[in-house]
């Protein structure tokens, strides 16, 4: 069975093709999505919370996409603790790409993000002390 339906625009907002939901064609599970859809796919604005992590900005074509604010739970720590790890700026198909602020338990990272790592950043302990700096890529060997 086939089911399609409509936004106030005429865009279709979401779709069943043969019994299954078109959005299954998304890698993550959307099953705690909320927000704009578009050809069965998130896109435009949406919160996403899973078990892993909690998403809420930007999306084009299923993947974030734009400004957003990501927040990932962490593995235990050497001392067995769980913590959060923070972003908050630009992606780009998913990953962090662009300007953005990094925060862990300890640090802060800030700066330009490309393919989910550091590009040109700077690292500060919580205190507020430069820890390193990442230029294209590279840690600098200043520190």
């Amino acid at each position: 069975w086939n089911v399609k339906r409509y936004d106030s625009d005429g865009k279709v907002s979401y779709s069943i093709r043969d019994g299954v939901p078109e959005w299954n064609k998304c890698k993550y599970d959307l099953n705690k999505y909320e927000g704009e859809w578009e050809n069965g796919l998130p896109n435009g604005k949406g919160i996403l919370k899973t078990m892993d992590f909690h998403y809420e900005g930007d999306w084009l074509n299923g993947d974030f996409h734009g400004k957003g604010f990501l927040e990932e739970f962490s593995d235990e720590d050497y001392e067995g603790r769980h913590y959060f790890l923070n972003y908050e700026g630009e992606f780009k198909s998913g990953k962090k790409h662009g300007q953005g602020i990094w925060t862990s338990h300890n640090s802060q990272t800030k700066g330009e993000f490309r393919d989910d790592s550091p590009w040109n950043t700077k690292r500060y302990d919580s205190s507020g002390n430069l820890i390193d700096e990442i230029k294209d890529g590279d840690i600098l060997d200043d520190f």
